[in-house]
Formats: structure tokens, C-alpha cells, sequence
């Protein structure tokens, strides 16, 4: 710690060893002396510094002590600094009145008992020290009141300003502060307990359920935010985001809580209007997906009918020119049936479009002989590949098998393959079909290709 400053001791007397004898006796002080030889002198010392006592000779030339204690006494910086009065000669009722009046402290006669000297210059020098503290003290608690008094109103000025409402409460949830903001809104009234300022405004869908986390908070000593609703003075429902926070002294003991009103309701009704233009959006796409999946849909089917219905269409031809034997005619009479079933197949198919769009149309698998299902499609689709004058040929694997799938949809991709297949190769070209064994798997499978 730091050690306190010196004080000044003004010692005056005209007489040199005097003034070194005084020294010697209060050198033990450790403060610091000041030495004057007349009563001149000791003015000009006291017009720039404070002396915590001073040692007055009363018998001088010129000025002696009594005149010179008049001039100090004069003096406003030096109107109450202590005197002690020295003097060699016997001191009489008159002297003393006179030092006294004087504003004297005490006469000492000379030879100076140096205990006596020293125990009563060391009460004036601390009682000079404390008065001293105690000034500094005074003067940095007035800079504090000043420095709070300006922060005060700082936060009134910006409290009274703020867009939002402001509010302090106690311990007990009683407002103890609001600014102008919670006063015309929400019409909270200084003293009023939390259950008062906020039952009489929340909205009744939210009041329990915000007075509930509201008392919770307070019982736990938490901050709190929530949203609601709140009605207004004006009678307008309006959201609400409310904010406390807990004050603590330095010593951590709950002082209250401050809080904010801020009102969110513009806030609120954009998300209102953002959910709502996100669910159209989402309503648009899920729609244009839909548009797509029955555009993509409806090509396929268009696809698929036409596949039968050529077939029947170019037997029933050859069959009405009455030139086919009996076997060719029985022939075209089975691929003509088989392709009218499938077609019908094809529109229940078609009628359970729900199924389609959402996905959940199911496969039938069951044992096949593809084989038989590829020679049936050939038949199915000579007639359209005579009319191009297209050779139809086909390499099957002698070690295929029965193999499990669903017939109605193998003839489907197989048909719209042959049928590619004749549409896009030209006259007189050839299209080939081969079924192979699947290498490197366990099961068997087939492999479809065409040429022109």
C-alpha cells in the first residue's frame, strides 16, 4: 500500500536555534516542517500551502505573535488551521484571553516539555489527516452522486425515447419504474403487482399460460422471454415479445427485474403471409408435378394401345382379303384375341390412373416362360413389320428358363421394344431379338436388343 503523504508543520520563531530545537523534537513525526524566522515569512508560506498546526513565537520584532496570528486568522485558507503559542516569559490571565480570542489551541512555555510538544502537535496532525480523508471522500461521493445523477438521466432520456415499453419491478413483481411507452400502451401503473399489470392485458387464450412462466421465473429468480398476445388501451390486439432480466447488487442479493415490451405484430403477420405463399407454392409444385405425371402418364398409355391395336388391326386386314389357309387363319384369329385381351388389360389399367400417379400400382410376379412371351409379341407384331418388308429374327438361349416376373409388364417393355424397333428401321431392314443367360448372377434373366 502506499504510504500517505506528508502534511506541512509551520514553525515560526525569529530565533535560528529555536527553530532547530523545535525540529529535533518533531523530526520523529516523519512529516514534513516548514521554518519561518518572522511573522512576514510565515504569511508568505501560508498563501500556497495548508498546515496541519502552527508553532507561533509570541515575542518577535517587528510583528510579533499576536499580529502575526491576527493576519492568518484574516486569511480565508488559513481561518481555522490550529495555533499553539511558544513564549518565554510567564503567561498571565490577559495573554491568555487575548491568544484565545486569537483562536489559540493552547500556550507552551519555554524550555518546551518535548513530550508534551510532540503528543500535541501529533493530535492536530492526524485530526488534519482525517479531516483531509474525509474532504476526498466528500469529494468523490459527490462526483458519484453526480456521475449516478447523470446516468439516471441518461436512462430516463433514452427510456422516455425507446420505441419500446421499459419497465422495473421489485422482488415482489410490483412496477416500481415504466416509461412513457408501457404507460400509453399498456396503461401499467407504478405499484401495481405483476398478476394487476399484466392479467388485465394478455390475451385470455395466453393469460395462464404466461402468468404461469411468468410467477416461475420470479420464483426461480430467471430471466424470461415469451411471445403472446396482448390488448392494448385502444382495444387493438397486438404481439407481444417480453424480456426480463434479473438485477443483482455486488453482492449478488436480488435487487428486481428490468424488462422490455417489444411489439412483434408486424413480425408476426409476415410469417403469417410467408407460411401462407409457401403452402401455394408447395400447393403449385405438387400441382405441376401432378400435370407432369399425367402428361408422362398419358403418353405411355397412348403408347400402349397402340401397340394391340396395330396387331389387330393388320391380321383383321389380312384376314378380310379371305386368302389365308385355315392354320394362318387360326393363327391371326389367337394373336387377334390375345392382343384384345391385353389391350383390356390395358384400360383397367388405365381406369385405376390413382394407383399410377401415386406410385402404388403393384406387380403380379409369377413364373414365366419368356420365350413363349417373345414369340407371341412376334407374331403379334409380323404384320406390321411385313407391311415394311422387315425380316424378323430371333436367337434364344437353349438353357433359358421359367423365370419369375410379371407377365403383363415383360410383354409391355418387350412390345414397345419390337414395336421401336419396326417403326425405326427402314424398308427391307432386319430386326433382331435375342434372350441370353444373365452372367454373374444367381438368376436368370433375358437380354432384348433390335437392329435395322
Amino acid at each position: 500500500m502506499e504510504s500517505a503523504p506528508k502534511v506541512n508543520i509551520l514553525l515560526i520563531d525569529d530565533h535560528p536555534e529555536n527553530l532547530i530545537a523545535l525540529e529535533a523534537i518533531l523530526e520523529g513525526l516523519d512529516e514534513n516542517l516548514v521554518k519561518a524566522h518572522s511573522g512576514a515569512e510565515a504569511l508568505r508560506c501560508l498563501l500556497h500551502q495548508d498546515f496541519a498546526v502552527i508553532l507561533l513565537d509570541v515575542q518577535m520584532p517587528e510583528m510579533d505573535g499576536f499580529e502575526t496570528a491576527t493576519l492568518i486568522r484574516q486569511r480565508e485558507r488559513s481561518r481555522n488551521t490550529p495555533i499553539i503559542f511558544l513564549t518565554a516569559f510567564g503567561v498571565n490571565d490577559t495573554m491568555l484571553f487575548k491568544g484565545y480570542t486569537l483562536g489559540a489551541v493552547d500556550y507552551l512555555s519555554k524550555p518546551i516539555d518535548s513530550v508534551i510538544l510532540k503528543s500535541k502537535v501529533t493530535v492536530f496532525v492526524e485530526l488534519f489527516k482525517k479531516t483531509l480523508e474525509v474532504k476526498r471522500q466528500a469529494t468523490e461521493l459527490k462526483s458519484m452522486n453526480s456521475e449516478l445523477r447523470e446516468s439516471e438521466e441518461k436512462f430516463r432520456a433514452l427510456s422516455a425515447c425507446s420505441p419500446i415499453a421499459i419497465f422495473l419491478t421489485d422482488t415482489e413483481g410490483k412496477f416500481t419504474y415504466t416509461n412513457p411507452n408501457c404507460e400509453t400502451f399498456y396503461n401499467f401503473q407504478i405499484g401495481e403487482s405483476w398478476e394487476e399489470g399484466w392479467g388485465k392485458c394478455i390475451c385470455l387464450e395466453d393469460r395462464d399460460r404466461v402468468l404461469a412462466d411468468w410467477l416461475r421465473s420470479i420464483r426461480c429468480e430467471q430471466t424470461y422471454s415469451s411471445e403472446f398476445r396482448i390488448c392494448r388501451t385502444d382495444n387493438s390486439l397486438c404481439w407481444v415479445h417480453v424480456r426480463t432480466s434479473v438485477m443483482f447488487s455486488d453482492n449478488r442479493q436480488l435487487l428486481g427485474y428490468v424488462g422490455t415490451i417489444e411489439d412483434i405484430t408486424e413480425r408476426k403477420q409476415a410469417e403469417i403471409v410467408r407460411e401462407q405463399m409457401i403452402r401455394e407454392q408447395t400447393a403449385r409444385e405438387e400441382a405441376e408435378v401432378a400435370n407432369r405425371m399425367k402428361d408422362e402418364f398419358l403418353a405411355i398409355v397412348s403408347h400402349e394401345l397402340r401397340t394391340p391395336l396395330t396387331s389387330i388391326l393388320g391380321w383383321s386386314k389380312q384376314l378380310l382379303t379371305r386368302q389365308l389357309n385355315p392354320t394362318i387363319t387360326n393363327r391371326a384369329l389367337e394373336t387377334i384375341e390375345r392382343n384384345a385381351q391385353s389391350q383390356a388389360r390395358l384400360i383397367e389399367d388405365i381406369l385405376d390412373v390413382s394407383k399410377i400417379i401415386r406410385g402404388k400400382l403393384q406387380l403380379q410376379i409369377e413364373p414365366l416362360n419368356l420365350i413363349t412371351l417373345i414369340e407371341a409379341l412376334l407374331e403379334t407384331l409380323r404384320p406390321q413389320a411385313d407391311a415394311k418388308a422387315i425380316q424378323l429374327e430371333s436367337i434364344f438361349h437353349p438353357q433359358v428358363e421359367i423365370v419369375c416376373g410379371d407377365e403383363q409388364r415383360l410383354r409391355q417393355v418387350i412390345g414397345n421394344l419390337l414395336s421401336n424397333a419396326i417403326k425405326f428401321t427402314s424398308k427391307a431392314g432386319r430386326v433382331e431379338i435375342s434372350l441370353s443367360m444373365a452372367v454373374g448372377n444367381e438368376g436368370q434373366g433375358g437380354h432384348g436388343g433390335h437392329g435395322g
